[in-house]
This record gives structure tokens, sequence and C-alpha cells, in this order.
């Protein structure tokens, strides 16, 4: 097996910032089709036990990370850290690398996806999706035809979002969520988990329960 701090020749190297659960998570993505991060960096408080599994090297914070290569990807789940660590590294002269795509993944015909986002396994995503940058569509989640899905939003494991649906930016849907079709959900808000949606959401709203309804 290729060590994990090698990188092919054929591709320019990168780092992931993150260094929790879903950044170890994301490094074997990365592995799976080929991509091999030289790193994962971290500000926080990192997971040693899990790095060491995963066989990768945590070699600073994210302010080291322009000094170890040119390019980037952001390992942290949550939409408001991604967002911030994201314009960090665009603002220190880095860009992010080309979208992860798991190849148990399905796009029936989508859009192109934007950069530095991650499809993880078994998600759908339906003709006519269009998928923003640094998106997260997690595992066994559904995007629906021609929804949008702005940039910085996580849909996490399981959940279902409708075709013709609008998910603004920076959007946290939860596990297991379901969002019918042609729903409108603002800037900022959180679907909890289990939720079902049947109406518009507002910007920064919380709506949660069956029918989701605003907790804000």
């Amino acid at each position: 097996m290729t060590n994990s701090s090698e990188t092919p020749a054929t591709e320019t190297p990168f780092v992931i910032a993150g260094a929790s659960g879903y950044a170890c998570e994301l490094v074997i993505a990365c592995r799976t089709i080929g991509r091999w991060p030289i790193c994962v960096l971290d500000d926080g408080q990192p997971d040693p036990a899990r790095i060491k599994a995963t066989d990768i090297e945590l070699r600073g914070t994210v302010d080291d990370a322009p000094t170890l290569a040119d390019r980037f990807l952001v390992g942290i789940g949550y939409p408001e850290p991604r967002t911030a660590v994201t314009k960090r590294l665009l603002a220190a002269g880095m860009d992010a690398i080309d979208a992860v795509c798991h190849p148990s993944a399905v796009l029936m015909g989508a859009e192109p996806l934007g950069v530095g986002t991650v499809i993880f396994p078994n998600a759908t995503i339906s003709r006519g999706a269009r998928i923003g940058a640094h998106a997260l569509i997690n595992y066994n989640a559904t995007v629906g035809h021609d929804t949008t899905v702005e940039d910085f939003t996580t849909i996490s494991p399981g959940a279902q979002v409708g075709g013709e649906c609008s998910i603004g930016s920076g959007v946290l849907v939860g596990s297991g969520a379901v969002i019918l079709q042609g729903v409108r959900i603002g800037d900022g808000s959180i679907v909890g988990s289990g939720a079902v949606v049947v109406g518009d959401v507002e910007p920064g709203d919380l709506v949660v329960g069956v029918p989701a309804k605003s907790r804000s």
C-alpha cells in the first residue's frame, strides 16, 4: 500500500484541514479514488487514535497549510467552521481540489460538482441537480432532480431532499430528515434530524419535528 504521506507524481499535493472523525473518513474516501492527501492539519483537539488508525500524519495547524501544499480539502462536517477554514485557506492563496466522489455514489445526470465538495458512499444525486462548492452529501443521502444545494451545505446521512428544492448556503440538514419536493431552505438554516419539512424555511431558522416547525 502507498504510504499516506506520499502523493502520486501526477497529482498536485494537497492537505486536509481537520483531524477528527470526519477528516479521517475523508482521507479514506480520497484514497479510494486514488487521491492521496499528504497530511492532516488541525487548530483544536485532533483525535490521535483515529489519525494513527488512518495511517496519516498530523503536521500542524491550518496556518501551516500554505507551507506544505498549494491545494486543500476541508475535513470539517459542520457548515459554519468549514466555511471559516475554507475562507482562511483561500485568503492565504491556496486553491481547493476538485470534488471527491466515492465510486459507490450515483450521479444520475447531475450537473458538475463544485470544487471542494465531497460525496460519500451510496449517496444519490439525480438528474439536473446542482451541488455547489465545499458541500457535503453524506452516506445514503438523496438529492432529487433539479434541486440546488448551495456552497458549504451539509446533507447528513440518510437525509432525503426531494426534487426541485432550493437548499441555501451553509445549511445543515440533519440525519434522516426529509425535505419534500419544491421546498426552499434559507441560508444558514438547520433542519433537525428526522424532521419532515413540508414548507419553506426562513434563513437562519431551526426547524424540527413532523411536520417540521420553527424552534428559533
